[in-house]
Order: C-alpha cells, then structure tokens, then sequence
C-alpha cells in the first residue's frame, strides 16, 4: 500500500498531557461507529496510549519508532497495517510537536508526521489564555515548516467566549482551522492518570460509559472521505499534496462528552 491509499491524521499535542490520547480515542470510536474500518499507530515505545488505541480501534495498535527502528522501517510498518482507501489511519505522537532527541526535534512527531505526509492536527490546552494561543500555533508552523499543520483542537475550554476568541485568533493569524472544542468541564474519570500515565483500560471501572462519552465527543457533519471522492482530489485526513486547510464540509466537531445542552455543543465556525 502506497501512502496515497492510506487516509491519515498525526494527533499531536504541545506537551505531555494535552489531550492527545483523549482525542485519538474519541476519532477512532466515531469513525468506527459510522463503519469505517480504522487503525491506530502510537509514535515511540509506548505501551499503555497503545492499549488504550488497540481498544478504540478494534485491531492491535503498532508502535512507529523512527529511534529505535529507523525511518524506513517505521514507513514500512506503517504502510503494511494501515487501512485502506475507505478507512481511516489515526497516529498519536508523543510528548510536544516538536519534541525529540535533540533541540532540532530530531524524531519528533512532527518529523514522524512529516515522514509519512500525514497532516496533524494539534491538541492545544488552552487553559486561561485566548489570542496567546495563535502564537502557540504560530510557533509551531514557524519550527516545522515541512509539517502541514491541518487542524486544532481546543482542550480545557472554559466557555463559548474563550473558545470563540482563541478561534478567532488562531484563524486569524495562522490560517489552520479550529475544528474542535473540549470544555473543561469534561469528566475527569474518563481516562484516569496515575504515575506511569493512564491507567490501561484493562483496569478501567467504567468503559462502557468512557465509550460512549468519547463517541459523543467525536459527533461529525459529514462522513469521513477518501481521496476518491473528496472534492478538488483532498481529503479530510488525507494528504496527498502540502495543504494548510481541511474541507469545510467534512471539519468535525468535538463536543461536550457529558450533558445535552451548552453552548460549547454549536456548530464550529469556519
């Protein structure tokens, strides 16, 4: 399989505990949910995010470690497990963007995005800033130039202002879409933490309910598209030529996990 055929997206965060995992996991029970056969792929040696995108993803998660394994081989094993044309192909990086071996982000997420031409969208804690935000993003698309930055999401939103500002900022000045909001309000047993990350959904109390709170959160316009039938030959999670913006017929909306009415649950602005 040729990367063309594979229609992909690199979740990556500014930081550790951004919420990467939370919204890898909320895409692959949503894609799943309307059909779409997925598969999910953790960048580094990490065993417990891949539990957790194993349970998600209904197949077993592969590690892509372009440290240990190399470039090449990463690509291979990306390109050997990875859904085809009709599917979707969801890589959690680790740790910041930009963070690798060295001060150059040397296997980095956004060196391992980069590799496989998979646009990122980014998970931003926005925990009491607005505009500061669009600097954050700036300085990211400024350090990784190669990168196609498709999308942000917005974690830890306090409410419909603060997500209407940050939008409006990041939109603004940095020309990538927020096409997500998460309030902070979001439950915080979903994915408890303990002192080697989370805890594995093995030892999980309650996934049925964290299940069905992640598919709420992942609620979408339109399905999800391939390269065969998206318009202008672009995909949504698909990137087949450098592109800084998604489709603003197939962006989805990350809404609130628990309760049926807030203003943080309206449709996301373009």
């Amino acid at each position: 399989m040729t990367y063309a055929e594979a229609p992909r997206v690199a979740v990556a965060g500014l930081s550790g505990d951004s919420g990467k995992t939370l919204v890898a996991l909320a895409l692959l029970l949503g894609a799943r949910a309307r059909g779409l056969d997925v598969r999910a792929f953790k960048k580094g040696p990490d065993y417990i995010d891949a539990a957790w995108l194993t349970w998600a993803s209904g197949a077993p998660a592969r590690n892509l470690d372009t440290f240990l394994a190399g470039p090449d081989a990463a690509a291979r094993r990306f390109s050997r497990h990875a859904a085809g044309s009709g599917g979707l192909n969801v890589i959690e990086g680790n740790r910041g963007l930009l963070d690798g071996v060295d001060a150059a982000g040397t296997h980095s997420t956004a060196a391992l995005a980069e590799l496989l031409r998979a646009p990122v969208l980014l998970v931003l804690n926005a925990t009491k800033m607005t505009a500061t935000a669009a600097a954050l993003v700036r300085g990211c698309q400024a350090l990784a130039p190669g990168m196609t930055l498709a999308g942000v999401v917005l974690n830890q939103v306090a409410g419909s202002r603060h997500a209407d500002v940050a939008r409006e900022a990041i939109e603004g000045s940095c020309g990538v879409p927020v096409v997500g909001v998460i309030p902070r309000r979001a439950p915080a047993d979903l994915l408890p933490g303990r002192h080697l990350g989370l805890v594995p959904p093995r030892e999980h109390q309650g996934l049925e309910g964290a299940a069905d709170a992640l598919r709420r959160m992942a609620k979408t316009r339109k399905r999800f598209v391939s390269p065969s039938n998206a318009p202008n030959g672009q995909a949504y999670l698909h990137h087949g030529r450098s592109t800084n913006r998604l489709s603003p017929r197939v962006r989805p909306r990350i809404s609130k996990a628990v309760g049926a009415t807030s203003p943080l649950q309206k449709e996301n602005r373009a």
